[in-house]
């Protein structure tokens, strides 16, 4: 399947922890998803596998197409301004720093990246992920997608800025024993 994720019986650990067990879900090409799920119940540690920053202790990730992968702390270089980070970015993703930039971010090209806000930093950490042009774009991002991710069901469809997701993934924690039941995510 051509700009396609595909995550098969995905287990993860850390050490003799396991996060993750046997997680399965298949991503298309304009699909837009929302995992969703408690804090520490291994988001950031899936998406992490997804883009090829983790290994899985078990089962297959295929990516077919390029990944972008924004993390959920800004991964700048604070001493530099944001013009710099795109050109330090480009220069590893092998693509021209484009003279427009994407989502307005123009006016902060001069700005020291230890200067900027927690928002700006957030917009300045995708378009440096965007100018690479990725075919899949994997973002962690705090839990700001909605009501129906902040409630207890174990599968939710989530509002984007986009509309509706067609997929939602919930990775809700085990009452007992602190390790994760595998996620209710069905492509």
């Amino acid at each position: 399947m051509k700009n396609s994720l595909e995550v098969t019986d995905v287990s993860l650990a850390y050490g003799k922890r396991t996060i993750l067990e046997h997680i399965s879900f298949t991503l298309a090409a304009g699909e837009a998803v929302a995992l969703c799920g408690e804090n520490g119940s291994g988001k950031t540690t899936l998406l992490s596998a997804a883009a090829g920053i983790l290994r899985p202790a078990h089962g297959r990730i295929k990516r077919n197409g390029k990944v972008g992968y924004v993390p959920q702390s800004a991964a700048l270089l604070e001493d530099m301004t944001f013009a710099d980070n795109l050109r330090y970015f480009s220069s590893i993703a092998r693509v021209r720093v484009p003279q427009v930039l994407p989502l307005e971010a123009d006016e902060l090209r001069p700005i020291r990246v230890r200067d900027m806000s927690g928002g700006m930093k957030k917009l300045c950490n995708l378009v440096c992920t965007l100018v690479a042009a990725p075919d899949i774009l994997l973002r962690s991002e705090e839990r700001r997608v909605g009501k129906e991710c902040r409630s207890p069901p174990r599968r939710a469809v989530c509002r984007t800025g986009r509309g509706a997701c067609r997929h939602a993934c919930s990775i809700p924690r085990r009452l007992y024993g602190g390790r994760r039941q595998p996620a209710d995510c069905r492509a």
